[in-house]
């Protein structure tokens, strides 16, 4: 037996495992989660000192643009004292 799972829109439900149908899923997704996790592991070990200080200055140009699109928004929204 499974049970629907609640979705937005028009499509219809989903079923929802259970019992050993539920575990299965669990374990699949478990298994995947660690191939990506092992991808990521595999990658971060082969970075070689070039890539992370390239991956430094892109952080810091990204941080850099942040905070100065956030400082023109602050200003666009300051209000402006208008003296009579």
């Amino acid at each position: 037996m499974t049970l629907p799972i609640a979705t937005a829109g028009k499509r219809s439900p989903a079923p929802v495992p259970e019992g050993d149908a539920l575990l299965r899923e669990i374990d699949r997704l478990r298994r995947e989660l660690d191939a990506v996790a092992q991808s990521w592991v595999d990658a971060a070990l082969r970075l070689t000192e070039r890539d992370q200080r390239l991956m430094g200055w892109l952080m810091r140009a990204q941080q850099d643009r942040a905070v100065s699109r956030d400082a023109g928004e602050a200003a666009e929204a300051a209000p402006v004292a208008v003296s009579a």
